[in-house]
């Protein structure tokens, strides 16, 4: 457990139209849902902050790895990844 971390952002929206932006973070080996964030919008700052709780909480992982997301998040929750020694499935 905990050698694999992935996220993903997922897109809805509610009855009236408003945007919703959902963020999972799951243990790849496991499948073990590990945080569920849920926001109108979500910034870099909020990807990392999620991250950092869940090392707090859990210890580091071997790797991190992520499907999509906006280029401003990707850039800088890798520099995070990199600042931290971890390696980073996205590239």
């Amino acid at each position: 457990m905990d050698y694999v971390w992935g996220y993903d952002f997922i897109f809805d929206q509610t009855d009236d139209g408003g945007r919703l932006k959902w963020m999972p973070v799951l243990d790849e080996y496991s499948r073990d849902l590990m945080s569920l964030r849920l926001a109108r919008s979500m910034t870099a700052e909020d990807v990392i902050d999620q991250l950092e709780i869940l090392v707090e909480q859990r210890g580091i992982p071997q790797f991190i790895g992520s499907d999509n997301g906006p280029e401003f998040v990707v850039k800088a929750v890798r520099k995070w990844i990199e600042d931290r020694g971890l390696s980073d499935l996205g590239q």
